[in-house]
């Protein structure tokens, strides 16, 4: 019978296999074997798997280890003869499995510690890894270079195993280059360093076996998918969606369903949840916080760290946030002042999850705008909402997978507000935010200019930016804090609109927005007057509409009935600030007798 999970321990942090299978230890475990087995069905195939950190891929790495090295053991009914506590067997040693556990070689790297400040570094720290294999399996290496090594060590594991092949497991393959990536001399000599090791794995494939990789996002020269051509990516493939992190119905409700109801009440002693709250509600507060992860459209799961966590401490944290975000995203947002368009829902585009040059982190000077949205997504700030098929092949409609990673974008985006947010700073700014939403519904423009200054002053002079992205990365801010649905730089048959968003009201806004930064005043000279700031900002207000209708920005919006408004947002200098909304033509159709006839609504014809 088996025990109720509430007395089972919570594997926080665990990543090794053997201790989380201990029945002295208690802890639990989501069995993921059955995946796994099918893999191992082909001995000789190698595989790539990319998930975002703090995801469980070391876990499944070690796990992979233990079926490798033939530990049968790990795997069934155990029971603690001390403490009488006893496991269930998983499913790769159950009667439905036809796996046969055999004994072999495995070499079994991380890279997430090794060692990257120089390449000097690097050689040394990746030659310890591979002395550690070679101390376990009483082996001495004699060769200094990590990729002559490594060929070695391949070597003698299989001669030592009856000429076996060698299974080969690396985690966070690419971890040395991200680590260094805002640093483009070094990060260049350390994938070079690293493409010369991973060649082994070509050189010595008479030796390899079984060949599983992980890592966050796959570099085109480092050798790995160059070499190896039948390479597996099962990144965003079905079959293996749910390969890591906790599925609902079954992992779920099976691991933690049996302790909401103490949850329920210890957080309403704690005041936390309400009276009349029931676990059903504390049930869709959790997913609403920590699901929504999903690699192909369907598949739905739970970030297990951050479930870990909650039910560890019983607060709602930004768990997967605060364990650290990757530097160099926060170093390539700054530097390449990315705008907030690649963090908002709904972002439907051709994609696919191709090697990425080097080069894309530090593209040359004159190179076209950094796209982030790939990389955003390989590092879990987007996730999949749905798959669909266009002439150019299958495209994905990504989204922010849940709560907790909203809030952990807004956090990691604080620069724009203030790196220790206070929680009233955060209130407040939520205030402004729905304030300036609800001025697009109301055709308010003078609550729109109110609530965008306020916005914008919170905004520290230290980071201001003298650029128009500036001002549609603080618009999008808004957007994404109201929850207001928008789309950015869509392409029509004669341009680009800055932002288009259909308001709760049914307005829809066709946005442009035009800056102009405040010249310097010489020294002696007479600044500005308000009469000069507010000239200038009428001009670009009346630029920013001819703009709209020069390139027809409306017309892709008509036809359907709801209201449309020419929206201009200027600013002027770091404090002039002037909207305006003039309604544009639209037609609908109308039934009558003879038939559909088109019916014109005339708009604002102001030039």
């Amino acid at each position: 019978m088996r025990q109720p999970p509430d007395l089972r321990r919570l594997p926080d942090g665990v990543a090794d296999f053997a201790v989380i299978r201990d029945p002295a230890y208690n802890f639990l475990y989501a069995d993921k074997t059955r995946l796994l087995a099918r893999l191992l069905a082909n001995p000789f195939k190698p595989y790539f798997l990319s998930r975002p950190r703090r995801f469980g891929k070391s876990l499944l790495v070690s796990t992979l280890k233990a079926i490798l090295l033939g530990r049968r053991d790990l795997f069934e009914a155990r029971q603690d003869e001390s403490t009488g506590r006893s496991i269930e067997g998983l499913w790769i040693a159950g009667p439905e499995s036809d796996y046969h556990f055999r004994p072999g070689p495995v070499i079994s790297l991380s890279l997430a510690s090794v060692a990257s400040g120089s390449v000097e570094e690097l050689k040394s720290s990746l030659g310890a890894n591979l002395n550690l294999v070679a101390l376990d399996e009483d082996l001495e290496l004699k060769e200094t270079g990590p990729a002559d090594r490594f060929a070695e060590l391949m070597l003698k594991l299989s001669i030592k195993h009856d000429n076996q092949k060698v299974a080969v497991l690396i985690d966070e393959y690419d971890a040395p280059i991200l680590s260094e990536i805002t640093k483009p001399e070094l990060a260049a000599q350390i994938r070079k360093t690293l493409a010369t090791f991973y060649a082994t794995l070509k050189t010595s494939e008479n030796l390899r076996g079984f060949t599983f990789i992980t890592g966050v996002t796959k570099f085109a020269q480092a050798s790995l998918f160059s070499s190896l051509n039948n390479l597996d990516d099962l990144t965003l493939k079905k079959d293996y969606a749910a390969i890591c992190g906790l599925t609902v119905e079954k992992e779920f409700e099976a691991l933690f369903g049996d302790r909401l109801g103490a949850a329920v009440e210890r957080l309403k002693a704690k005041g936390v949840l309400t009276p009349g709250q029931t676990e059903d509600d504390l049930r869709a507060i959790i997913l609403d916080k920590y699901d929504g992860y999903s690699w192909d459209g369907q598949t739905k799961v739970l970030n297990p760290w951050s479930i870990l966590k909650f039910f560890n401490e019983l607060i709602f944290e930004d768990y997967w946030a605060t364990s650290g975000s990757p530097s160099f995203l926060i170093e390539l947002i700054k530097k390449h002042h990315v705008s907030l368009d690649c963090f908002k829902a709904n972002n439907s585009f051709s994609f696919k999850v191709n090697a990425i040059d080097i080069n894309y982190f530090n593209p040359p000077v004159g190179a076209k705008r950094w796209e982030p949205t790939v990389l955003m997504f390989q590092t879990g700030y987007l996730t999949i909402d749905s798959s669909f098929e266009t002439v150019k092949g299958e495209s994905f409609s990504l989204k922010i997978p849940n709560t907790e990673v909203k809030n952990s974008l807004i956090n990691f985006l604080m620069p724009f507000i203030e790196i220790d947010i206070a929680e009233e700073i955060n209130t407040r700014c939520l205030n402004q935010a729905k304030a300036l939403v609800a001025s697009l519904s109301n055709l308010d423009p003078r609550g729109f200019e109110a609530a965008f200054g306020s916005l914008l002053a919170n905004f520290p002079y230290q980071i201001h930016l003298p650029y128009e992205a500036y001002y549609h990365t603080a618009l999008v801010f808004a957007f994404i804090l109201a929850d207001q649905p928008y789309f950015a730089e869509t392409s029509t048959g004669d341009g680009r609109t800055d932002l288009s968003l259909r308001t709760a009201a049914g307005n829809v806004h066709v946005v442009e927005i035009k800056y102009q930064e405040e010249p310097k005043t010489p020294k002696g000279g007479k600044k500005n007057t308000a009469d000069m700031i507010d000239k200038a900002l009428k001009a670009m207000v009346d630029e920013a509409m001819a703009q709209i209708d020069d390139k027809r920005y409306v017309w892709p919006h008509q036809g359907g009935g709801d209201a449309i408004y020419k929206t201009a947002l200027a600013v002027y200098g770091r404090t002039g600030v002037k909207v305006e909304f003039r309604e544009a033509d639209n037609w609908t159709l109308e039934e009558t007798v003879y038939g559909p006839r088109v019916v014109l609504r005339v708009g604002d014809r102001r030039p």
